[in-house]
């Protein structure tokens, strides 16, 4: 906590909530996995559970002093994007690229329009809103696939990991693991309206020069790991 808190706080004060969120995910696994005592868990665990609980009880039973009081607490944009994610209809201007993916990925029915035959306008959508032009163009079962590979590719991390014999590899492949889960479920989360948009990219389908090389060297780290239990394919004989 020592050495993650401080740029954490860095980051959350430029101000950037996506990526302190994926700092999080990479960081609470490898404690978990770490050999921390369980008791020291279920402390870390409760404080966020109780933040959380008490903001869904004032958001719902006394919305008025949310809106006041806590709301007031954020940033500008961060408001907009908080009321565009709950209440899309209402917020019409906030809520614009929620709601134009809705369209696209709803137009794209179960097969999709077909490669490049999209017609929804939304924006950027070959970076953050990714998903919703996949879902558009080949559909329903085009975007199942796209989501089965993800998928594929977080358990081959996690086969690796369990299988690796240094500790401290074992939290490497965690982090890493936990890392894409998360930015995958957030992402098409967004696009789908089940979580607020916070401009976190889909790892390896994106635009963007930067995440794809990090995501690249994350993918390294794993092939290192594989290798330091695997060997190699050819071996001389002592």
């Amino acid at each position: 906590a020592v050495i993650t808190i401080p740029p954490t706080l860095a980051v959350y004060k430029e101000p950037d909530t996506g990526m302190t969120m994926l700092y999080m995910a990479m960081i609470i696994p490898m404690l978990f996995f770490s050999g921390i005592q369980k008791k020291m868990l279920i402390i870390f665990a409760a404080i966020p559970v109780s933040i959380m609980s008490v903001v869904v009880i004032l958001y719902v039973k006394f919305n008025d002093f949310f809106t006041e009081t806590v709301l007031s607490k954020l940033s500008g944009h961060q408001i907009s994007r908080i009321y565009g994610w709950l209440q899309p209809y209402e917020y019409p201007d906030s809520s614009f690229q929620t709601r134009q993916g809705f369209l696209a990925i709803g137009s794209g029915e179960f097969t999709g329009k077909g490669y490049l035959q999209n017609n929804v306008y939304v924006v950027e959508k070959h970076t953050d809103f990714i998903f919703a032009n996949i879902a558009e163009e080949i559909g329903f079962l085009g975007a199942s696939f796209v989501i089965a590979l993800l998928f594929f590719l977080i358990y081959r991390i996690v086969l690796v990991t369990v299988e690796a014999k240094d500790l401290f590899m074992t939290l490497m492949g965690a982090g890493i693991a936990s890392l894409l889960a998360f930015q995958i479920t957030q992402n098409i989360g967004m696009t789908i309206g089940l979580l607020p948009v916070t401009g976190m990219t889909l790892p390896f389908l994106s635009y963007g020069g930067s995440s794809l090389l990090s995501n690249f060297m994350l993918m390294g780290i794993v092939m290192i790991i594989y290798k330091s239990y695997s060997g190699y394919m050819f071996k001389a004989e002592e």
